[in-house]
């Protein structure tokens, strides 16, 4: 088997970001933790399918672990969660990821739009940051036709009519209760 001349520190890099001890990734990749520790010293190298695998569970694409060094590497929207009012240090993967894929089913989204000529809709820059929080929201419930003050059958029941709503008025909705192919 050839090896593949991985940078030991983007091995040991990627499995610290993806949240993983030596032990974790030995386990997955079927091989001793005393097999990880040499890669990760650059006293030994990985086959090209043992780094693929690497790869894979670390969630990074497979030619980062040929890298001087780690990219730099931002959410590409604000993270507004909280946790007991603590903002997370960093996102996890599994959000990085699922951003990443939603972003490019929105671009592909808006070409398909361009292509079939839809027309703008009608309240997408309708408000400015001076607009008061009250006139927004009178606003968005209006379009989506939600008063706010009738009774909710359940919360799963009231997100699902709030979905048809927004996606009844042109907005795309996307959801998912895994992150990429986890």
């Amino acid at each position: 088997m050839s090896s593949a001349f991985v940078n030991p520190a983007m091995l040991t890099w990627s499995r610290s970001r993806a949240g993983l001890s030596e032990h974790e990734v030995a386990d997955r990749i079927a091989v001793k933790i005393a097999r990880v520790e040499e890669w990760e010293s650059g006293d030994s190298l990985p086959t090209f399918k043992q780094a693929q695998k690497w790869a894979s569970i670390a969630h990074i694409p497979f030619g980062f672990l040929f890298l001087k060094q780690p990219p730099a590497e931002e959410l590409p929207l604000p993270d507004l969660r909280t946790i007991g009012n603590v903002a997370p240090q960093q996102p996890s993967i599994e959000l990085v990821d699922t951003v990443k894929d939603v972003l490019w089913k929105q671009s592909w989204y808006i070409d398909y739009l361009n292509e079939q000529e839809s027309a703008p809709l009608p309240f997408v820059g309708r408000f400015t940051i001076q607009n008061s929080v009250k006139a927004v929201v009178a606003d968005m419930r209006d379009t989506l036709k939600a008063g706010g003050r009738e009774p909710r059958p359940n919360q799963d029941e009231f997100f699902r009519g709030l979905v048809r709503a927004a996606e009844a008025v042109g907005i795309l909705v996307m959801r998912s209760g895994i992150a990429g192919s986890n």
